[in-house]
């Protein structure tokens, strides 16, 4: 993310499926995975443009393959190793000038890089090593862009910018600052609070209220309104013309489809972010990969079990929203037992679903393989429900910026 809070890059991570017997390493997959996934597969129209770092070897580098990619969109991450072939430096400089960046990962005080520095684009430093700003102040000396990594508290978040970070990696926005025990939701609903409004709403909605409550809430809040039909209008597909009323909405997309705006919509009011926001992009793509799931699992349209899997996904993330204990934000909610259950103990289907949502989301690998095997979920499934969800997130977000 860039100091505004959106998102300029992803982190594309391989990881070799096959025998366990045998080491692997990102960089070693690399040539094979990336040329795969972005030559043969399309997937640089997945990123929408932006950046995509991946990790490569100095081998790798000094080879002709990088010459077959895809220009200014990858930037090649070196990570730390123990040799490096001579003439590394003047190799950066011919792959930059054909298009192509280079980082170097994991950059310490003594690297063994430090000569690179002056040649590569980006630095990515870990906010919690204890040298951060000495290192911080070495990187940034020679205009390098340098980027904050693991910074996955808005504690480490303060930290980096009060070094002088203006860029960050890590999952800081999906988490509260600090959950605080619950007052009542009156006490502390201030004019300017509308996402309280709306989950008063989805509250009145869960416990069977009907489309009136929807079109008078609306009616009631103007502003909300704009911003509900901006979002309808983003996500919408195979409408030829805008919906330009809620009761149009409704009318034409149905009650359920649009109580899942309604989630979106929640998301999209955080004003800590600009918007589209990481927060909202995340919750998004955790329920859309969820119902994804479902929809494989079952092979049916339209089933509830899709709903309750879209709504368990981006219910999981209201803490982070809400800065508040997630329990307790559920507690509005007329929810059944097992869905609760699923939302704050992961058990049931759609809570071994949600665990697996989260590994991918917090690139825990070995733990989407392990819980794969466990419920019983092909991993080519679950890599294809993962980037239809992100391919969805991503035209939404592009839809809704413009």
């Amino acid at each position: 993310m860039d100091d505004m809070q959106r998102v300029v890059a992803y982190g594309f991570i391989s990881k070799h499926v096959g025998d366990s017997r045998t080491i692997h390493s990102p960089e070693n997959d690399a040539p094979s995975a990336i040329i795969n996934a972005f030559m043969h597969t399309g997937m640089n129209d997945l990123f929408c443009g932006k950046l995509v770092f991946v990790s490569v070897s100095a081998e790798f580098l000094m080879s002709e393959l990088p010459l077959l990619l895809p220009e200014k969109q990858l930037v090649f991450k070196l990570p730390p190793s123990e040799y490096y072939p001579e003439g590394l430096s003047e190799r950066i400089t011919e792959l930059k000038a054909c298009g192509h960046d280079v980082a170097l990962g994991d950059y310490t005080l003594d690297d063994s890089r430090k000569s690179l520095l002056p040649y590569v684009n980006y630095v990515l430093i870990d906010i919690n090593n204890a040298d951060v700003a000495h290192i911080y102040n070495s990187a940034s000396a020679v205009n390098t862009t340098c980027i904050a990594s693991n910074v996955n508290t808005q504690k480490a978040l303060v930290r980096a910018k009060e070094i002088g970070f203006a860029s960050f990696k890590g999952n800081y926005f999906a988490y509260s600052s600090e959950v605080v025990s619950s007052k009542p939701y009156e006490k502390r609903k201030t004019a300017a609070d509308s996402k309280l409004d709306v989950l008063d709403l989805l509250a009145k909605l869960n416990g069977d209220g009907s489309n009136k409550i929807v079109e008078d809430f609306f009616k009631a809040h103007p502003l909300l309104t704009i911003e509900m039909l901006r979002l309808v209008n983003a996500a919408s597909t195979g409408h030829t013309r805008e919906i330009n009323s809620v009761h149009q909405a409704l009318l034409l997309l149905g009650r359920a489809p649009l109580i899942r705006y309604f989630q979106v919509l929640l998301y999209s009011l955080d004003n800590r972010y600009a918007c589209p926001n990481p927060l909202m992009a995340a919750a998004a793509w955790r329920g859309k990969f969820m119902e994804l799931m479902v929809r494989h699992a079952e092979y049916t349209e339209g089933s509830n079990h899709q709903d309750q899997a879209y709504m368990v996904g981006m219910f999981s993330m209201m803490s982070a929203l809400f800065n508040q204990d997630l329990a307790e934000i559920l507690t509005r909610f007329n929810l059944s037992p097992e869905i609760s259950q699923s939302i704050l103990e992961r058990t049931g289907v759609l809570g071994g679903l949600l665990r697996i949502a989260e590994a991918l989301q917090f690139e825990s690998l070995s733990v989407v393989e392990a819980l794969a095997i466990e419920l019983n979920y092909p991993i080519d499934v679950l890599m294809c429900s993962q980037n239809d969800a992100f391919a969805w997130v991503q035209n939404f977000q592009t839809r809704l910026a413009s």
